[in-house]
C-alpha cells in the first residue's frame, strides 16, 4: 500500500466479477449472483506479456477477488515474475488461512471501508459488513502485510473522514486512500448526486491536508484528485506531453493498464470508453494488441490527454478535479475529441506530493 511513485507502470486486473456484496457504490455491478471470471492460464499469460512491456505493479481488484478461485495461482506467478502486488477486498473473507497462504507473494492489502459502522454497513447493502470487516484485522495485522483502507468519497459524507482516519490509525494501517465514488456502474443507479462537487473536492483536499499533519509517520493519506499547480508544473504527469515514438512499449505510452473480467484491456480505468481499448484479450496477445492500439489510437489518447489537461489548467475554476471522471467523459464523445491522466494528491512524511493513480 505504499504511494505508487510517478511513472510506475502498473497493471489492474479483475479477474472476476463475482462478490459476496451488493454494494449500492460498485463501479462495475459485481454481486453473488455474477459469473463473467477470467480462466488463471489466461491471466498468467497477461503477466508475463505485461512485464515484458514494462510492467512491474500488480493491483488485483473484483469483485471480490478473494472468491476468485485461481487468485494463489495468479499472485505466486506474478512473484516469479518480480511483481509487486497488492489486493484490494471488502476484508470480510480474509480468514487466517486466507491471508497466510497469500502472504509471501502480496505486498500490501487495501480493505474497503466507507464511513462510521452503520454508514459502511448501509453502502455494502448488508447489515455486519463492518464487523465482520473489523474481526478480520487482527490476523492480517499480525502477519505483518502492509496494509490500508479506501474511503469512498461522497458528496455527504466528508465529515466521517476524520474518524474513519482515526480507526485506521488505531488498526494500525499504513495508508489512507480517499477515493471519490464513480457514477458507473451500481454507482449511476443506486447512487444519483453522489459524485463530489468542485466544492466538496476542496473541502475534501484542505480536510486531508490537516489529517495528514495530525497522523504525520503513522498514517499516509492520499487523495485522489489532481491540482492545477502540479499539472501546470508537469504537463508529463498526465500524459500530455509529447507522445513517445511507435515504436515505444505499452507501458511508455500507458502507464496504468486495465483487463476487465470479461478480457477487455483497457487504458486508466474500469469501464473506460470502448472506442480507445487496447482490445480483447481472448481475440491475441498483448503484444501484438498493444502495437495495432499504440498505431490506431495512441496518438488520439494522447491529443485527448492534452485536451482534458488545458480544461483543468483554467484558473477560474477551483482547483481540484477528478482526473479519472473527467477523462472518461472526454472519451465518451470518440477517439477524435481532441480531449489525457493526472497526478493524485497525497500526504507523507516530506509534505504533499503527486502521485500516479492506483
Amino acid at each position: 500500500m505504499d504511494p505508487i511513485p510517478r511513472r510506475s507502470p502498473s497493471l489492474q486486473i479483475h479477474p472476476s466479477r463475482r462478490c459476496n456484496l451488493t454494494c449500492r457504490h460498485c463501479y462495475s455491478s459485481s454481486g453473488p449472483r455474477e459469473a463473467t471470471t477470467l480462466a488463471p492460464g489466461v491471466i498468467r499469460d497477461v503477466l508475463d506479456d505485461a512485464v515484458a512491456q514494462g510492467y512491474r505493479r500488480l493491483a488485483i481488484s473484483g469483485g471480490e477477488p478473494l472468491m476468485y478461485r485461481g487468485l494463489l495461482e495468479v499472485v505466486q506467478h506474478a512473484h516469479r515474475l518480480g511483481m509487486s502486488t497488492t489486493l484490494t477486498t471488502n476484508g470480510m473473507l480474509l480468514t487466517p488461512a486466507r491471508v497466510d497462504a497469500l502472504a509471501p507473494f502480496v505486498e500490501g492489502v487495501a480493505v474497503s471501508l466507507d464511513g462510521k459502522p452503520d454508514s459502511h454497513d448501509q453502502l455494502r447493502g448488508h447489515v455486519g459488513a463492518f464487523e465482520a470487516m473489523r474481526a478480520r484485522l487482527a490476523h492480517l495485522r499480525n502477519t505483518g502485510i502492509t496494509f490500508g483502507f479506501i474511503f469512498t468519497l461522497t458528496q455527504h459524507n466528508l465529515d466521517e473522514l476524520p474518524w474513519v482516519a482515526e480507526f485506521a490509525a488505531r488498526e494500525g494501517a499504513r495508508q489512507l486512500q480517499i477515493h471519490p465514488v464513480e457514477a458507473a456502474g451500481r454507482g449511476s443507479t443506486e447512487m444519483p448526486g453522489a459524485t463530489p462537487d468542485e466544492h466538496e473536492r476542496a473541502w475534501a483536499f484542505l480536510l486531508m491536508s490537516r489529517l495528514a499533519a495530525q497522523y504525520r509517520g503513522d498514517l499516509s493519506i492520499q487523495l485522489d484528485f489532481v491540482d492545477r499547480m502540479s499539472l501546470a508544473t508537469d504537463p508529463s504527469l498526465v500524459l500530455a506531453d509529447a507522445p513517445p515514438r511507435h515504436d515505444a512499449s505499452l507501458s511508455t505510452w500507458l502507464d496504468l493498464l486495465v483487463l476487465e473480467s470479461d478480457g477487455t484491456m483497457v487504458p486508466l480505468q474500469y469501464g473506460f470508453p470502448r472506442d480507445f481499448a487496447i482490445g480483447n484479450i481472448r481475440e491475441g496477445r498483448l503484444p501484438q494488441l498493444a502495437q495495432r492500439w499504440i498505431e490506431t489510437r495512441g496518438d488520439d489518447f494522447r491529443a485527448l490527454c492534452r485536451g482534458v489537461y488545458a480544461e483543468l489548467l483554467d484558473p477560474n475554476a477551483l482547483p481540484f478535479h477528478n482526473w479519472f471522471e473527467r477523462i472518461a467523459k472526454a472519451a465518451q464523445s470518440g477517439p477524435h475529441s481532441g480531449h489525457t491522466r493526472l497526478p493524485i494528491l497525497g500526504a507523507t512524511e516530506s509534505g504533499l506530493v503527486s502521485l500516479a493513480p492506483t
